[in-house]
């Protein structure tokens, strides 16, 4: 999983023109507001993100008196590649609960910031292009031919979803500080025997992130073992029974089975982090710090996905009149 948003998807996504969950606008309208500060400043407010989905459907090809629209390109490629379909339509229905709850919560984004991205966004479109593309068209010929797209309506485009990643992070990390979260470290081995010899060091006063970076074949290893924060609601096998520890006592060594391999695994909880009130105003200061500190990471997207799934009603269309909820795992296509 990611954290955060991949702009590759997203980018592919507004092309695509996909359409937004239907009554986004309608449960916006029936949550809570707050009062919004007025435009402009160094700050990049929500309320300047109007939804990736597009709102035409596009002809991409005339055929004589057959049009092409995108609609039929969608169709086709879903059949065809229902994965890579799937991940897009998860990637803006995520974008599209963050904006709401940002709109909702009044969450705004540095301008600078978005500048930065923009440019760098542009940057890595314009080398796509040139080593996928069409050999014989720049980017902006493309886009102008193909899209009905000039400079500025490219750039604004982009600078959409550019936001729209930006909200995200920032709205999911909102909303794990106001939630009790464990700081955590591991170490995850292959052998029992190494296993209780890393235990029998630890309780000689043995450094934990020491015999991480030692033995440890999980990722975290490179950085003494330590995980990013995860909400104290959230299941993870991996560290499962760290709910019984007290800050600074290791769980283990401990049995468990990835995929199809026995290890074992020693847990150490590095610090229980109360839950955080306020709202954005009041918090807006240390969630920017808190992203500069510790980067979003998959399993934060994953507990705010499934909160807001249900608060928002996300749905598949109706069959036969009765429509589905669209659970965060699967390809929602």
């Amino acid at each position: 999983m990611r954290a955060p948003l991949t702009l590759t998807l997203l980018l592919a996504a507004a092309l695509a023109a996909l359409a937004a969950p239907a009554g986004a606008q309608e449960i916006l309208e029936e949550l809570p507001s707050v009062t919004l500060p007025p435009e402009g400043g160094d700050r990049v407010h929500a309320r300047e993100l109007d939804s990736l989905a597009g709102h035409d459907d596009l002809v991409v090809r005339q055929v004589g008196p057959v049009a092409i629209r995108a609609s039929d390109v969608w169709r086709v490629m879903d059949l065809a590649a229902p994965q890579l379909s799937g991940d897009v339509v998860r990637e803006m229905v995520l974008t599209t609960l963050a904006e709401l709850e940002a709109k909702k919560e009044g969450v705004d984004v540095p301008s600078a910031e978005v500048e930065r991205q923009l440019e760098a966004a542009i940057a890595e479109q314009k080398a796509r292009f040139a080593m996928e593309g069409a050999p014989d068209m720049s980017l902006e010929e493309f886009l102008l031919t193909f899209h009905g797209m000039d400079e500025a309506a490219y750039r604004a485009e982009t600078r959409r979803m550019v936001l729209a990643s930006l909200l995200l992070d920032r709205v999911v990390r909102l909303h794990s500080l106001r939630s009790e979260r464990d700081e955590l470290q591991i170490i995850l081995v292959d052998d029992e025997g190494v296993a209780r010899e890393i235990s029998q060091l630890l309780a000689e006063g043995a450094s934990f992130a020491v015999l991480a970076k030692r033995h440890s074949i999980h990722p975290s290893g490179a950085e003494g073992g330590f995980m990013p924060p995860l909400s104290a609601d959230l299941s993870v096998p991996l560290v499962d029974g760290r709910k019984m520890l007290a800050e600074g006592e290791v769980l283990g060594p401990a049995p468990i089975t990835l995929g199809d391999k026995d290890m074992w695994r020693l847990v150490r909880l590095v610090e229980r982090r109360e839950a955080v009130e306020g709202d954005w105003a009041s918090l807006r200061d240390l969630v920017e710090e808190d992203l500069v500190e510790t980067p979003m990471n998959p399993d934060e997207v994953a507990v705010f996905e499934a909160r807001m799934r249900e608060l928002y009603r996300v749905q598949r269309p109706a069959v036969d009149g009765v429509a589905e909820s669209a659970p965060a795992a699967d390809a929602l296509a």
